[in-house]
């Protein structure tokens, strides 16, 4: 049976290359005589010809290996998981749910691929698309939203969440409740919190420990010991939060334009328009120094306050659930 199948389709494509042949024959001759109706002729059979032949060679090629199953797409999917490809991983997780729509498990996996991915926002749209409240999201894929929202930084959304999940353990609620303290920077009612967890044991709550600690004993600087600093020494101040050349260029930009003044007023005293300048910038240089080094102190503790933000953010993204 199957040696005639191949047989009528050796013999088809045979008939339709003999076809082609007989067009373009038919064209020289057609085209000796009356040349601008055999080119018309020619242009509407011949793409007619070459689209059944296609057509017939795609349909053996789909025929003879499906790759769009629903099994193939799953380990498709679990391959490029695997090789962190999280972006094509979206696109074939879709294809899965697509063929079998209550997958919760293909839907976990969606999310966790968003949840790898800077597009967090996309992938909470795409969950409310899922399900249509959110005490219908089960609770492994509950907890993969969490995730996500906890990564987009969406606190009040976590509150609500944790509240309408369905079958949250104690665990997973003092996971989460652990996690909004930490984005909040709140860290001594994280310590207590994580002191008082009757599980510390639970695997959610692996590495939080020495995070709490980094945070409770970041270093911050002082916004008055820095304003100090550079009203008595211009530049200084920015030298205590380690911006070194701004407090250089601060430093060299408020004294020069001080001597210029200085050197005016030795000249013609109080009346020397040269020095009455030389003097207005400095004193704009010196003020902008002091609200500078003021700035330079909160962009200081920001920055180290984001270097522990950024550790909560990969214990959540490395969190197993």
């Amino acid at each position: 049976m199957l040696k005639s199948i191949i047989g009528v389709k050796v013999l088809f494509l045979e008939k339709l290359f003999q076809h082609s042949l007989f067009d373009c024959s038919l064209f020289v001759i057609q085209f000796l005589r009356r040349p601008v109706i055999a080119a018309k002729i020619y242009l509407l059979t011949t793409p007619f010809s070459l689209f059944l032949i296609l057509f017939f060679l795609m349909f053996h090629v789909c025929e003879a290996q499906d790759i769009y199953d629903l099994t193939r797409s799953k380990e498709y999917a679990n391959y490029l998981m695997k090789t962190k490809q999280y972006d094509l991983a979206i696109e074939e997780w879709e294809r899965v749910i697509f063929l079998e729509p209550d997958n919760n498990i293909a839907k976990k996996s969606l999310i966790r691929a968003y949840s790898e991915t800077d597009d967090h926002d996309k992938g909470i749209k795409r969950i409310a698309r899922l399900y249509n409240s959110t005490s219908q999201i089960p609770n492994n894929v509950g907890m993969e939203y969490v995730r996500l929202l906890l990564l987009h930084n969406d606190l009040e959304e976590i509150e609500q969440a944790k509240t309408q999940i369905p079958s949250l353990d104690n665990d997973q609620k003092e996971y989460i409740d652990l996690n909004i303290l930490l984005l909040k920077s709140d860290w001594d009612n994280a310590k207590e919190l994580y002191d008082a967890l009757p599980n510390k044991e639970n695997h959610l709550f692996d590495g939080y420990q020495k995070i709490i600690e980094a945070g409770i004993n970041i270093k911050h600087k002082s916004p008055a010991l820095a304003l100090l600093f550079s009203s008595i020494i211009p530049g200084t101040g920015k030298f205590y939060t380690g911006y070194y050349f701004d407090g250089l260029l601060s430093m060299l930009m408020t004294g020069f334009t001080g001597f210029l003044a200085y050197k005016g007023f030795i000249v013609r005293k109080e009346k020397s328009v040269y020095g009455w300048f030389y003097a207005g910038l400095a004193a704009g240089f010196y003020g902008g120094n002091i609200v500078g080094s003021v700035k330079s102190v909160k962009k200081y503790n920001q920055l180290e306050n984001q270097k522990i933000l950024e550790k909560v953010h990969r214990l959540i993204k490395s969190a197993s659930f």
